[in-house]
């Protein structure tokens, strides 16, 4: 059949050849049209098979790929602020053994939900201090002082003040004339500053028969002193005046100082000391001399000791101080 055909072809005009092939040219540029037109990027992505199925990608995404990643820079966290304490800072308190036997015995009551809660009755408000005085422990917060003023004590005055100041500097003091007691005496305390109540009692009458500068000097310094009174009375034993008002201002603790040559009445002296067991104040005596001399003085002070000072968990000071010349 290609014979055949080839045959024709070499029989027939070359005009008309010509002019027949022209035709179908042009018969097939009609039916198919040729579009040429340069390639693109879209071109080049989409005749790129992906080897996975993933979501298509827009112009800008693309973009984005084919740019140079940049460099980050790394977030700085701020480290927390950590306060670092100095241990000399951080007061210790040195609680002797029977404070702390009695805070972890008494201050924790059973619960049924077996967890130990603190009984809200039994918590201290405030741990007591612990200072020396005369060379003895005191435990308290708060001292109280009753303070023989008479004039055989004034060659102590100035020595005891500044012990007092030193390691209780807020002291409640009460000055008073004598070291005894009897529930016969009456009287009242008041601020040693009111004048009108100091003018004319036992106590300024016992500075103003002084002849000595340092006890005037000492009375200019407690009459500017605060949280300083003194006793209103007739005789030399009143100390249970000054008692009853520690008492009321719940003292932890009691120094008294004097001479002891002064009555007791003993009865009397058993209630304030079941007074003062009830509010767990401690008394402390201190004699001038340190340890008492004399038979009848020696008898007194055993007693006090016996019924106020050892019941009430004090003990007697036997410091002895020194007697300057005056």
């Amino acid at each position: 059949m290609i014979y055949k055909l080839n045959k024709k072809l070499s029989q027939a005009d070359p005009k008309v050849l010509i002019i027949s092939i022209s035709i179908h040219l042009l018969v097939l540029l009609i039916i198919v049209p040729i579009n040429i037109k340069e390639t693109t990027e879209e071109e080049v992505w989409n005749f790129i098979p992906p080897l996975h199925k993933a979501p298509s990608l827009t112009k800008v995404d693309r973009t984005i790929l084919l740019q140079k990643p940049q460099k980050v820079e790394s977030l700085a966290i701020p480290s927390p602020i950590v306060k670092k304490y100095n241990p000399l800072e951080i007061p210790v308190v040195n609680l002797p053994q029977s404070t702390r036997e009695n805070l972890f015995s008494q201050s924790f009551s059973l619960n049924t939900s077996s967890l130990l809660i603190p009984s809200i009755a039994t918590i201290p408000t405030a741990l007591p201090s612990i200072s020396i005085l005369f060379g003895h422990e005191i435990e308290a917060q708060k001292l109280g002082v009753i303070w023989d003023v008479s004039k055989s004590m004034h060659p102590y005055l100035q020595e005891v003040f500044f012990e007092i100041q030193k390691n209780f500097p807020d002291a409640l003091l009460i000055l008073l004339s004598g070291s005894g007691i009897s529930s016969k005496i009456n009287g009242r305390v008041y601020p040693i500053r009111q004048k009108e109540y100091f003018q004319g009692s036992k106590v300024q009458k016992h500075f103003q028969k002084s002849t000595n500068s340092q006890s005037l000097n000492m009375l200019e310094i407690f009459l500017k002193r605060p949280h300083t009174y003194h006793v209103d009375a007739s005789l030399d034993q009143a100390s249970h005046i000054a008692f009853q008002k520690l008492i009321k201002e719940k003292i932890q603790a009691i120094y008294w100082f004097g001479d002891f040559r002064d009555p007791i009445d003993t009865q009397h002296l058993q209630i304030l000391s079941e007074q003062l067991i009830n509010e767990q104040t401690a008394v402390y005596l201190h004699h001038p001399n340190g340890i008492v001399t004399g038979e009848k003085t020696i008898e007194r002070v055993d007693t006090i000791c016996k019924i106020l000072i050892k019941p009430t968990g004090g003990s007697q000071i036997i410091q002895p101080l020194s007697q300057p010349q005056i």
